[in-house]
């Protein structure tokens, strides 16, 4: 069974958490690619960067890594601690991806599992132009 990542207007965002997929003993969840009228920017340290496709996948050390095509961006301007350069791609790791997302005004907001707020992740980043 795969599972899609939606980044698309105001859809609210369900994707099953990284731990059901290992349970299925998936490797790759499938990617998803938002509509090109659909952009989305992020800031990092010293600038911004924005893209229309993402990925989610199992990587071989069992986290999740999700993954971002970017336009525009300075390599010089990625945070290394948390972002990493791969290609063309833009990527974090995340140990756990919550089950919800929606969308919340211009900004993607992440929720756990009761509804609550998540304070930390890669939702503060994203923010839809």
């Amino acid at each position: 069974m795969k599972h899609l990542l939606i980044l698309s207007g105001l859809t609210a965002v369900y994707l099953t958490a990284c731990n059901d997929a290992k349970k299925e003993g998936e490797t790759k969840i499938e990617n998803a690619t938002a509509s090109t009228s659909t952009l989305y920017k992020g800031t990092l340290p010293g600038g911004e960067f924005k893209g229309i496709n993402a990925t989610l996948e199992l990587t071989t050390d069992s986290n999740c890594m999700m993954t971002y095509l970017y336009d525009g961006i300075d390599t010089k301007l990625v945070d290394k601690g948390k972002w990493r350069m791969n290609g063309d791609m833009l990527q974090t790791t995340f140990t756990e991806v919550p089950k919800l997302y929606k969308m919340a005004g211009d900004s993607i907001t992440q929720l756990d599992d009761s509804g609550n707020l998540v304070e930390d992740g890669f939702s503060h980043v994203l923010r839809k132009q």
